[in-house]
């Protein structure tokens, strides 16, 4: 219950299922006019979007969620957010004044207007700008490659310019997983206090995770930069494995255990033997619900088109079929969780401005670079995700999307669509 402190000192407000109930103890009769923000899909009848609530009066403003937005199915446990801001005016000022904004949700699949799950190129290291201040550039890749990497062997570099005083500095994290609800300070560090290289680079063996970190100096101003190469941790299932570094907790490899446990289950059952009829019923019904005029003629943008690989797509497990491409890419693949993990170039403060990273509004990412299949990793965020109005994280279909991608080496959206979704039993344009 909110009670509304104000010149309406006496309006109780109640969320309850589907209606906000109000409540006017005072003496004076009030007029509430509603405002919606946030998802498009909220909406209160018009007779209820301005209320006159007599003295000791009650009130109901009901609410729904109507359909979401046609568009791609990504995951399965969204969260669709919005708000209900109620207005009045003082009666001496006449202005009118927010009385409450009350946040209501419903829960739903994730549905986006379009899909490029695939990072099939090396993204261009940034160097740090600046005018009088030093200027660092630090890369990591597979030794004698161009290919960024920051788990295994690694070839750390750096290059730094304009700088009268140069540190370099190695922080070990005090825990490689953690438990939930902790957290890690750093476990050791060395310290090379003396004007080091200008340019330099190892190349680091498989290990415990290290952050090195450059500081450079000059009279103008000082920069830092960093890099971290991550010792890696199985989650549970096979030889899978997730960055560790301090990063993550053993409920989240719980979590990422369970939806690979879930996907081998549903792909061992032979789920994929269905694509075929899974496909035309995804288009039947979009067909038929333009004809009943559910959905506008722009709902065919997504029908699934006819694969010619279909033997292949829907076959049994053990007959050399995508089923068992995935089950074997399962064992050994790379899992980020986290978007401040994932590789120089991908990960936030070193993407293009105009890429979105992992969790803003991306629920998930596959890199694929052919002929170096130990860089080959697969991004999933099981965190909270924000766009346009909804709130989610990626789940089982989400990471089995990202699996396609990551056995196949396509970057097919369609492929992954059908598959995922068929797999998981899911006809999105049902929800449409």
């Amino acid at each position: 219950m909110v009670e509304v402190a104000s010149h309406v000192k006496a309006l109780a407000i109640t969320k309850s299922l589907n209606a906000l109930l109000l409540k006017n103890t005072s003496k004076k009769d009030v007029t509430v006019v509603v405002e919606l923000a946030g998802s498009k899909a909220l909406s209160v009848p018009e007779k209820y979007r301005t209320l006159r609530i007599k003295a000791n009066g009650y009130a109901r403003i009901p609410y729904r969620f109507g359909k979401m937005n046609i568009g791609w199915p990504i995951a399965l446990s969204g969260r669709h957010t919005a708000a209900i801001r109620l207005w009045s005016r003082d009666p001496k000022s006449k202005k009118k004044v927010l009385i409450a904004n009350m946040v209501v949700e419903t829960r739903s699949p994730i549905f986006v207007p379009e899909l490029h799950c695939m990072e099939t190129t090396e993204q261009e290291q940034r160097a740090r700008k600046g005018n009088s201040p030093p200027v660092i550039t630090m890369s990591a890749v597979k030794p004698r490659t161009s290919v960024p990497k920051n788990t295994g062997e690694v070839e750390l570099s750096w290059e730094i310019r304009g700088a009268d005083e140069m540190h370099d500095y190695i922080f070990y994290p005090g825990a490689e997983v953690l438990e939930p609800g902790t957290f890690t300070d750093a476990g050791g560090w060395e310290c090379s206090c003396h004007v080091t290289p200008s340019s330099n680079s190892y190349i680091y063996t498989a290990g415990p995770t290290i952050i090195q970190t450059l500081h450079a100096r000059n009279a103008d101003g000082e920069v830092y930069e960093h890099e971290t190469i991550y010792y890696t941790t199985r989650v549970g299932y096979h030889n899978a494995r997730c960055p560790a570094g301090g990063t993550i907790h053993t409920d989240e490899l719980d979590t990422i255990r369970g939806f690979l446990e879930d996907i081998d289950a549903r792909l061992r059952s032979n789920a994929l033997e269905d694509l075929p009829e899974f496909v035309d019923d995804w288009n039947r019904t979009i067909e038929e619900r333009i004809g009943r005029g559910e959905l506008s003629e722009s709902a065919r943008d997504y029908m699934l088109p006819e694969f010619d690989d279909m033997d292949y797509l829907s076959g049994r497990v053990g007959t050399g079929s995508l089923a068992d491409d995935i089950l074997s890419a399962m064992e050994n693949v790379l899992i980020y969780i986290k978007p401040y993990t994932l590789p120089r170039g991908y990960r936030a403060g070193t993407l293009p401005p105009e890429r979105h990273a992992l969790c803003d509004c991306v629920y998930g990412r596959t890199y694929h670079s052919p002929g170096h299949p130990d860089c080959n990793w697969i991004a999933v965020c099981i965190g909270r995700v924000s766009c346009n109005g909804h709130t989610g994280s990626a789940d089982a279909l989400t990471l089995l999307h990202e699996l396609y991608h990551h056995a196949t080496g396509s970057g097919d959206e369609m492929r992954a669509v059908a598959v995922s979704c068929c797999v998981f039993d899911y006809l999105a344009p049902l929800d449409w």
